[in-house]
């Protein structure tokens, strides 16, 4: 499986961000609202929902097409809690796919160090940058 591409944001920190590389990001609408989304299966669903979008927001990383992923991401969450409560233990394929969509969605330590975007307002407020 070949590596994965560097966002441009981590090649710019890097130094090596060059203008014949550049290629476009693809551009999305971003989610205003923080309404929870009909699908959603319980309370703690609509709880993990209402704190991801917070978060998701707070960075301008939620757009309309991460609604069905994160969907899921909240509804898994719900059946672990549910399974949890009757004294069970989830299964296996649930867990792993709770955790590719926590990396997906930056829920976890491993996946908090990537390049999240920042706003170019906030790139210029930097001391250093005219040194890097």
């Amino acid at each position: 499986m070949p590596r994965p591409r560097k966002p441009e944001a981590q090649k710019k920190l890097a130094g090596t961000d060059r203008p014949y590389r550049k290629r476009e990001e693809a551009a999305f609408r971003l989610v205003s609202n923080n309404e929870p989304h009909p699908e959603l299966m319980g309370p703690e669903a609509v709880g993990l929902w209402q704190t991801m979008t917070e978060e998701l927001r707070r960075v301008n990383l939620f757009t309309v097409t991460d609604t069905p992923a994160l969907v899921a991401y909240c509804n898994l969450y719900q059946s672990m809690v549910y399974k949890w409560r009757e004294g069970e233990s989830p299964n296996v394929n649930v867990l792993a796919q709770f955790r590719q969509l926590a990396n997906e969605f930056g829920a976890t330590p491993a996946s908090r160090s990537k390049p999240v975007p920042v706003e170019e307002d906030k790139q210029n407020k930097n001391p250093f940058a005219k040194y890097a």
